[in-house]
């Protein structure tokens, strides 16, 4: 696929407009999908096929050092509910068993089936929402902040009768979980941030994905390309591709001014009880790992982990890493 012109400024007219000035072919196909409902609307196609993603058709790194690979026991066999929260159809996935585990997936949507999800299903419940407005959940067309999406997931949480469930948000869904926190201090059995957007680092800046095309986008959140081609391929399908702009669309009107990171967050986490993890890849690309220091003056009594020769998407990256991290942390209490 031919590589695309930086998008203009222009471009971030979709925070506002559902029908921005001048879009490329994927992002019309999109315009014209976003406002569909959920099951009208396609799943993007990773380096698998989905028909493929059967019980023991992945592979999960267990190691950590990206030589020792055995398959999974099983791949997850999600139950799939749609729930009308705030006006919108909200796509919910459960496995496993176990505390509950709200997952937060990135400003990028996420795959089906990731050996991370499988293997985290082993300890906990499993719970994982596409945010309104990505992957196969309508878009509220009345969102307009992160905040608002935080307060969706509240709701969520109320619906489902667990409100205490422990929080795991991945770079932007790290946002999502911070703000859901400051809204109920008491309430997280406990919060990891995985590399989170939302506080504006001291040094560098959080990649802005309007100068880049989205594949590029995409494979800056890992340090080792071999890991993000195991996943997407090396030329992403037409289906992905769609899909990343969908999330685009959704990102830039709802983070985009200030750009993904908001100017209160971090003077109301000072409140939050839940014992609270930070976790970041050391060669992170998309937010510097100077961006902790801020989290970490907003939350004091919040660990930190780096884990080495990983970019932004731990998950997809160093899931062995992640999960044992998680589960050490999680059976801490």
């Amino acid at each position: 696929m031919p590589a695309r012109a930086a998008p203009s400024a222009a471009r971030r007219v979709i925070a506002v407009m559902d029908v921005p000035p001048r879009m490329p072919l994927v992002a019309a196909v999109a315009g014209s999908l976003a406002h569909r409902a959920p099951a009208q609307r396609p799943k993007p196609a990773g380096a698998v096929p989905r028909a493929a993603l059967t019980p023991g058709s992945l592979a999960c790194d267990l190691s950590g050092n990206g030589k020792g690979k055995r398959p999974m026991a099983d791949a997850i066999a999600w139950q799939e509910s749609l729930l009308p929260i705030a006006g919108v159809q909200l796509r919910l996935r459960r496995a496993g068993k176990g505390p509950p585990l709200l997952v937060l997936h990135r400003d990028t949507g996420t795959l089906e089936q990731l050996p991370a999800y499988a293997e985290l299903a082993r300890h906990f419940e499993l719970l994982l929402p596409e945010h309104p407005g990505y992957g196969q959940s309508e878009r509220p067309t009345w969102m307009r902040s992160v905040r608002d999406l935080a307060a969706v997931h509240r709701w969520l949480l109320a619906e489902l009768g667990l409100p205490k469930a422990a929080l795991l948000g991945l770079g932007f869904g790290g946002w999502v979980a911070a703000e859901m926190a400051s809204m109920a201090p008491l309430d997280p059995a406990q919060l990891i941030l995985a590399g989170p957007m939302g506080i504006k680092p001291p040094e560098g800046a959080i990649l802005d994905q309007a100068l880049v095309s989205h594949i590029d986008y995409a494979r800056a959140g890992f340090h080792d390309q071999a890991a993000f081609e195991a996943l997407y391929g090396a030329d992403p399908s037409t289906d992905q591709l769609v899909e990343w702009d969908i999330c685009r669309e959704m990102n830039y009107r709802i983070a985009w001014k200030p750009y993904m990171h908001s100017l209160t967050l971090a003077h109301l986490l000072g409140g939050v009880r839940a014992p609270t993890l930070l976790l970041w890849g050391a060669e992170d690309r998309v937010v510097p790992p100077a961006a902790a220091a801020g989290w970490q003056r907003a939350m004091p009594r919040a660990q930190r982990e780096t884990i080495p020769g990983c970019g932004h998407c731990i998950e997809m990256e160093k899931p062995a890493e992640l999960v044992r991290l998680v589960t050490t942390f999680a059976q801490r209490g």
